[in-house]
């Protein structure tokens, strides 16, 4: 019996001696965990905020763009003011109008429109990053980014066709000869106007986001490695007081085998 009992606390002490050595190694595990977490976060974090730096200068760009066609679409709109209400098309009249359309006005446009939908198609990155840190716990960053680019990229297009109209209009009447006046112009103007002020609104609520976005992404690169060190300080308790139950029972075993005939009541009372 005593033999009996001398194996199995030698059994014993072993795996609790495997069970001290565990713990331990649970502890430098947890941290170099926390490290490689904390520095695949830190890197995904760091891509979205690139990506919202260059997301929110294209928007500025395309706001700057807008702010070109307006201007033009304004000197459009003071010609035929100038011009009169009474004043009739004629060839002058008409080639003024269409060159600021095809030279000036459009052109403007196009530039946005190439800037919104690259913006558009790049916005793939940033919405990548804002899902990926959405899969952390308690984080919900807003995935706005690509709808609302793509309304602004849609918006342009729109406007281009709407341009477009409005230039094969005026060759049209040119060719024709249509004997009206020049005033048909400001309907369009006005047109395209609400739809400039309509899309650059989409674009300063997208530049907003944006910032709040970034402020929210560079508070999440101080708070998030603090929690992850919380967590990981945690572990290492949990793991440590696990420690020190092997290891109280390594001595209880130890002690059976130097005394087999004691009983655990005995080690219990001495304690």
């Amino acid at each position: 019996m005593e033999t009996f009992k001398r194996i199995l606390a030698v059994i014993v002490l072993i795996l609790a001696v495997v069970g001290v050595l565990a713990m331990l190694a649970g502890v430098g595990g947890s941290w170099v965990v926390r490290n490689k977490v904390t520095a695949v976060t830190l890197n995904l974090l760091t891509v979205g905020e690139t990506a919202v730096a260059a997301t929110s200068g294209s928007l500025n760009r395309i706001d700057d763009q807008l702010d070109v066609s307006q201007a033009r679409l304004d000197t459009l709109e003071m010609n035929v003011a100038e011009a009169g209400e009474g004043l009739k098309e004629t060839s002058v009249v008409m080639a003024v109008i269409s060159n600021t359309i095809g030279t000036e006005l459009a052109p403007a446009l196009s530039q946005a429109e190439e800037t919104a939908v690259t913006v558009r198609d790049t916005t793939l990155a940033l919405d990548e990053a804002i899902t990926a840190v959405n899969e952390l716990p308690f984080i919900n960053l807003d995935g706005f980014v690509p709808t609302l680019i793509g309304d602004v990229a849609d918006g342009i297009i729109a406007l281009e066709e709407r341009v477009e109209e409005l230039r094969q209009e005026v060759q049209d009447r040119r060719e024709n000869r249509v004997n009206e006046g020049v005033d048909f112009v400001t309907g369009y103007t006005t047109d395209l106007s609400s739809r400039i002020g309509s899309l650059q609104t989409k674009i300063n609520e997208a530049d907003d986001r944006l910032g709040a976005a970034s402020a929210d992404l560079t508070a999440l690169k101080i708070s998030l490695p603090r929690t992850f060190t919380l967590i990981t300080l945690a572990v290492n308790f949990a793991f440590l007081f696990m420690a020190l139950a092997f290891a109280s029972l390594s001595i209880h075993a130890w002690t059976f085998i130097k005394n087999p005939k004691q009983k655990l009541s005995d080690i219990i009372l001495n304690e």
